[in-house]
């Protein structure tokens, strides 16, 4: 049985580039990446503040807004213009399409 053997037909010099250059893409990609890991890091805390902060405000409206509920009264309800109706005399606003809207017509 004989074995042959394989010669990569590259010198040392053009083996040296090479990696050189595949050593300066690995580089440039892991600075890239990180770079970019760090400034996604960075929106993402401020994104985080955001919504403690739209928290804060919600709960803050939510507590006015329970205070002016507590504070209305029939009387100041009249005092704004309402009044009360009678359930049976009450119109309320309907929508009708016109006959040629897509299409839609009144017949089976």
């Amino acid at each position: 049985m004989t074995t042959k053997n394989f010669k990569i037909g590259l010198s040392r010099q053009k083996l040296f580039w090479w990696l050189l250059i595949f050593l300066i893409f690995v580089s440039f990609s892991y600075l890239y990446l990180v770079n970019d890991l760090i400034f996604k890091a960075a929106a993402r805390e401020n994104l985080r503040r955001l919504g403690a902060q739209l928290t804060l405000d919600t709960t803050e409206l939510e507590n006015q807004y329970l205070t002016l509920m507590k504070t209305i009264n029939l009387k100041q309800v009249y005092a704004l213009g309402f009044e009360e109706t009678n359930p049976d005399d009450a119109t309320f606003a309907t929508i009708t399409l016109p006959h040629l809207a897509l299409g839609l017509t009144d017949r089976p």
